[in-house]
């Protein structure tokens, strides 16, 4: 949901184990005060799918494994436009991405 023209959600993976039936998820990754409209973001994945984190300008993809926007131990996963991550088995449950640069994770830029 978009809230405040900005939004958090949480990534789900489904325990679906079916990796034939993966899908590849675009996702217009962008800084919602700034890059607006900011689409709402499919917050259900299942192993196998692909989701590809697009977007203009400068940001970056993390996994931010705290659930929120703090940066402590943080991995930088992408930093062009284009990364894809595909979801695999060791990820059900529930992972956080962020963009790091500057603000953009407490701007809104986290599923």
């Amino acid at each position: 949901f978009v809230m405040f023209r900005s939004f958090v959600l949480l990534l789900t993976f489904l325990t679906s184990l079916d990796f034939s039936n993966g899908e590849t998820v675009s996702l217009a990754w962008v800084d919602p005060d700034t890059d607006d409209p900011a689409p709402p973001f499919q917050n259900k994945f299942k192993v196998g799918d692909t989701i590809v984190f697009n977007w203009p300008g400068v940001h970056n993809v993390a996994f931010h494994p705290n659930g929120g926007c703090d940066k402590t131990d943080a991995q930088i996963l992408g930093s062009s436009t284009g990364y894809s991550y595909t979801v695999v088995e060791d990820d059900i449950g529930q992972k956080t991405f962020a963009c790091d640069i500057g603000d953009h994770c407490s701007k809104g830029q986290i599923i």
